[in-house]
C-alpha cells in the first residue's frame, strides 16, 4: 500500500488530466497518484474534468397489475350480504343490537390476550377495564383480524358520489 499524499503537484495535476483523458476510472487514478479516490474526484471536480454520463433508456415503472383473487371477491360478497342469523336470535329480529350479538357470544367462544390465537377474531366486545372484557374469538376471515359478522359491523361498502 503506497502512502497517500494530500498535497497536489503540477505534475500530479498533469498525470490525472492524462490518465482521466484515457478513461482510467477513479479508484485506478487513485492509487496510480497515491491518493484517496475521494481526493481525486474533488480533484477532478475542481478542475473542470467530468464525464459524460452514458445515454440509456429512461427507466420506466410499471405497477404490477393486481392478481384476480376469487377468494376475496367471495370475501367481499360476504361482507356486504348482510349478517347471518345467528343461533341465539330469533328469525323476526334478524338485525340485533350489537351489544346484544356481542353478549350472546358463547363462554367456550370467547379470548382474552393470553387465550387470542393467530386465527381468532381480534374484534373487543366490552370495556378493556373491567374484568368482563373479551375477545370474539371466532374464526376470523383470511384477510381481516375479524370474524365475518364484526367485519360486516367494521367495515362499510363506499358510497357513490361526493356528496
Amino acid at each position: 500500500m503506497k502512502p497517500i499524499n494530500t498535497d497536489w503537484t503540477p505534475t500530479l495535476v498533469s498525470r490525472l488530466r492524462l490518465l482521466f483523458n484515457d478513461g482510467v476510472s477513479y479508484a485506478h487514478m487513485a492509487s496510480e497518484l497515491a491518493m484517496s479516490r475521494n481526493a481525486v474526484l474533488g480533484k477532478c471536480h475542481r478542475l473542470g474534468l467530468h464525464r459524460p454520463k452514458p445515454k440509456s433508456k429512461p427507466m420506466t415503472f410499471k405497477p404490477k397489475r393486481p392478481r384476480y383473487d376469487p377468494r376475496r371477491n367471495s370475501q367481499a360478497q360476504k361482507i356486504q350480504a348482510g349478517p347471518k342469523i345467528n343461533p341465539g336470535f330469533d328469525a323476526v329480529n334478524p338485525n340485533p343490537s350489537w351489544l346484544e350479538y356481542d353478549a350472546a357470544i358463547p363462554k367456550r367462544r370467547r379470548k382474552n390476550i393470553r387465550t387470542l390465537g393467530p386465527r381468532d377474531c381480534r374484534y373487543p366486545c366490552g370495556d378493556p377495564g373491567t374484568p368482563s372484557f373479551f375477545f370474539c374469538g371466532a374464526r376470523r376471515l383470511p384477510t381481516l383480524p375479524y370474524c365475518a359478522d364484526h367485519a360486516r359491523r367494521c367495515y362499510h361498502p363506499a358510497k357513490s358520489g361526493l356528496g
